[in-house]
């Protein structure tokens, strides 16, 4: 079997975790090459992952007749524009990080450009890859909960640093498109339906300075579904138990609970204070075998030809209802999703 050459642009938590993947956890391919802004930083992990070209333009990396496809996890900021620059440049296997775009300018132009060329792309949406998520999904298949009638998402991200919070949210398009861009793809991949309506509410509850962004930390949604199925969803940058993500899928017939307790295993401690579980604190510990198994994914996608199973639409559709429901939550309004796109 021939072995894959994949480049990476961006070595942050994330993107070194994908390079990690592919550079020691993965059989049948090599990390070939690294780009990036910071050069201490490419030095660093070129010698800590023995990758033999880094360089610091982009121009000249996503020229690389070497490389079988890359992965792009760079700044969310950044996204749309390194997309549509690898595509120009030939490059035909597409690995993106979410969410693919930031704003309503930049999804009209991806669906401009992206029919113009033949490539397959895969947005980073891992939650498909959890396998407590792919056996709700088999068992709603089979009919175990009969005909769903609601969904409920909490999405609590564990206590977001102050600065650093100050430093992501003009880069991360707001805390609805970055949270729940996750919880919208899971949604239609779960149920095939789209959002019809949203209603939102949200505030400034702990971080007061998300008034200079246009932002919030803590948000709820009310939905309506094309299916009719109605949908509740609440998001928090401020959860000082854990990182916590539930979902709870109604139906005429059963439900479906997923990750009622954050418990990062079975263990129980017991003590003259009490019972104690162990929660998880943040989303790579929740899913780091769920970014190994989606890039396994993308790679056999390379070698067999074939489709990658979440696609750039599905990336796009997750950001448009994003945008959506942003506009909701900061207007406290009724937004319909047949209604012109937010541009902000």
């Amino acid at each position: 079997m021939k072995k894959l050459k994949i480049g990476i642009i961006g070595l942050g938590r994330l993107g070194f975790s994908h390079a990690v993947n592919i550079s020691e956890k993965i059989k049948g391919v090599e990390l070939f090459a690294a780009c990036g802004s910071d050069p201490d930083r490419l030095n660093k992990n070129q010698q800590l992952l023995d990758i033999p070209v880094i360089t610091t333009d982009y121009e000249e990396f996503i020229k690389m007749d070497e490389l079988d496809g890359i992965v792009i996890a760079s700044a969310s900021s950044l996204h749309c524009e390194h997309l549509i620059k690898a595509l120009k440049a030939g490059v035909r296997n597409i690995f993106i990080e979410k969410p693919i775009a930031l704003n309503g300018e930049e999804i009209i132009r991806l669906e401009k450009e992206l029919p113009k060329y033949e490539a397959n792309i895969q947005v980073g949406h891992h939650r498909r890859y959890d396998p407590s998520y792919i056996e709700a999904s088999k068992k709603i298949q089979k009919g175990y909960i009969g005909t769903p009638i609601s969904v409920r998402n909490d999405n609590r991200d564990f206590y977001f640093d102050p600065e650093f919070f100050r430093r992501f949210s003009p880069k991360s398009g707001g805390t609805i498109l970055d949270t729940g861009s996750h919880d919208y793809d899971m949604i239609r991949w779960l149920l095939g339906t789209e959002a019809r309506s949203i209603y939102g509410l949200g505030g400034k509850y702990v971080f007061d300075f998300l008034d200079e962004f246009n932002d919030v930390d803590n948000a709820s949604l009310l939905m309506e579904f094309d299916n009719g199925m109605m949908g509740q969803f609440s998001y928090s940058r401020s959860c000082k138990y854990a990182y916590h993500v539930e979902t709870e899928i109604h139906g005429t017939e059963g439900v479906l609970r997923i990750c009622t307790e954050p418990s990062n295993n079975r263990l129980v401690s017991i003590d003259d204070k009490g019972a104690h579980k162990t929660f998880f604190k943040d989303f790579y510990d929740l899913y780091k075998n769920c970014y190994h198994d989606e890039m396994v994914d993308f790679l056999d996608c390379i070698r067999e030809g074939r489709k990658p199973p979440v696609t750039a639409e599905d990336g796009i559709k997750s950001v448009r209802w994003a945008l959506y429901a942003t506009e909701a939550v900061l207007g406290k309004k009724i937004v319909y999703t047949d209604s012109p796109l937010p541009m902000v």
